[in-house]
């Protein structure tokens, strides 16, 4: 069977069909994705799996401090928190949830808090808190209306 190469938009034929029409994310053309002819097996999934992790705890033992890089770069991006902020609220908050002043129940660092339309940092939240703020839409009113409504409800 031959195979004439054509050119689809992204500059390659599909790798299975030489077919023309646009690459789905892994590289075939969508209609061999549709026809699922060409599914990976499932031990061919888990030999992927053992080799992709096994070459990435090779890049970790090579690059011991991409957490650490990895996690500067992410409070920078997402909060414009500079390096080393985190630590300096963790210390100013004496490691505890600024609501609850617990650790966080699930062993997780303290989550960062804040505000959703500005993105001002507030502080750091243990998992409960941030779920609990989120889940009443970081709105004082409601978490005002949702503390009388367990005042009005207590068991004399």
């Amino acid at each position: 069977m031959s195979r004439t190469v054509a050119l689809v938009k992204n500059g390659r034929p599909c790798r299975r069909c030489g077919g023309t029409e646009r690459y789905a994310s892994n590289r075939d053309c969508t209609a061999c994705v549709r026809s699922g002819l060409y599914r990976r097996q499932p031990k061919d999934l888990e030999r992927h799996r053992q080799l992709r992790n096994a070459r990435m705890r090779a890049w970790r033992m090579r690059n011991p401090d991409s957490r650490q890089r990895q996690k500067a770069y992410r409070l920078a991006y997402d909060f414009g928190l500079p390096a080393g902020s985190y630590e300096d609220l963790l210390v100013a908050q004496g490691g505890l949830c600024a609501i609850c002043r617990g650790t966080c129940p699930t062993g997780r660092a303290l989550a960062i808090d804040h505000d959703h339309k500005t993105g001002v940092v507030r502080g750091l939240l243990c998992t409960s808190c941030n779920n609990g703020l989120g889940r009443l839409r970081d709105s004082a009113d409601l978490c005002r209306r949702a503390a009388d409504y367990l005042d009005s409800r207590l068991v004399r």
